[in-house]
């Protein structure tokens, strides 16, 4: 009888344990740890609301950090939940993380009624992420693409000394070099589009729009100064150069040109094939100007 008694006794109590709060009322600089069996403080709660979580013997709280993981081996595992799963639902507060394990991505919750994926940049993940997407903190230079910069990212590149580069596409800035003999730095080049710009290597100014365009391959090319070349394949040669378009293409200006400085036609040793009405060009053996009119061309000096 006392045995039955004594179990209704301690079954009572047990219940009445699960029932209430355990309250731990901390001191002025007080702290709740909880120990492993090495005497490690795996759990620290400070009075200043901080919350440690450790492997680490007597770990020293953050300021004005509310969780520190301390760790020099172990790493923060995102909770991992399915895109299709979760794409829809309302019920979930900005700012929450997790690993979205459908995608192999970081995703984020941006608010209550909208559920949205935060791409991070994957190298893996080709133009979709911007592969390669680098940068040059000092000198505000930026290199987008694969392989863009590509002399920088090799470690060949300019130093922290390069000021204002920027390359977006496919091998843009391909050759972009360091400082030359005279310790000129590649500097202030624009190149956009694939392979733009890619035989720059410590030219400054030069400005490359369009596939392939950019300063002549030729050797000291790269070393051109403020050429503007503009078009799939136009190509500069010297410096302070406009190239638009190639060589074999025409430029319709379809108003009316106003050229406040010189007009320098390369001369030809032989006439211009399939021409209009209104062509000019210099004849190198001659050294006259020759206009195309009515069908034949007349010259004009």
């Amino acid at each position: 009888m006392k045995k039955l008694f004594t179990l209704i006794i301690m079954a009572g109590l047990a219940f009445t344990t699960q029932a209430q709060n355990i309250t731990n009322t901390l001191g002025a600089t007080g702290k709740l740890e909880v120990k492993t069996s090495g005497g490690v403080e795996a759990l620290t709660v400070t009075d200043g609301s901080q919350v440690i979580i450790s492997n680490v013997a007597s770990p020293t709280p953050k300021t004005g950090v509310i969780l520190d993981l301390n760790s020099t081996d172990k790493t923060l595992q995102f909770p991992m939940l399915s895109f299709n799963t979760y794409v829809g639902v309302t019920a979930h507060g900005a700012g929450r993380m997790f690993w979205d394990s459908d995608n192999n991505r970081f995703g984020m919750f941006y608010g209550t009624d909208i559920l949205d994926f935060a791409r991070i940049i994957d190298s893996r993940d080709g133009p979709a992420s911007l592969k390669y997407v680098q940068g040059n903190p000092a000198g505000t230079s930026i290199y987008i693409g694969l392989d863009a910069g590509n002399g920088y990212n090799s470690g060949a590149g300019p130093n922290n000394g390069d000021q204002e580069n920027v390359a977006f596409g496919h091998d843009a800035l391909y050759s972009i070099g360091t400082a030359d003999g005279t310790g000129s730095l590649a500097e202030q080049n624009t190149a956009i589009g694939g392979s733009a710009g890619y035989n720059v290597t410590t030219g400054q100014g030069n400005t490359a729009l369009g596939f392939t365009a950019g300063v002549t391959g030729d050797a000291g090319g790269g070393e051109l100064d403020y050429t503007t070349a503009i078009g799939y394949g136009a190509i500069t040669t010297a410096d302070n150069q406009i190239m638009l378009g190639r060589t074999v293409d025409h430029v319709v200006i379809p108003g009316k040109a106003n050229i406040r400085d010189v007009l320098n036609l390369k001369p030809m040793s032989a006439a211009p094939s399939s021409p209009v009405n209104g062509d000019l060009y210099v004849n190198s053996t001659d050294n006259h100007i020759y206009c195309y009119l009515g069908g034949v061309w007349k010259q004009l000096d």
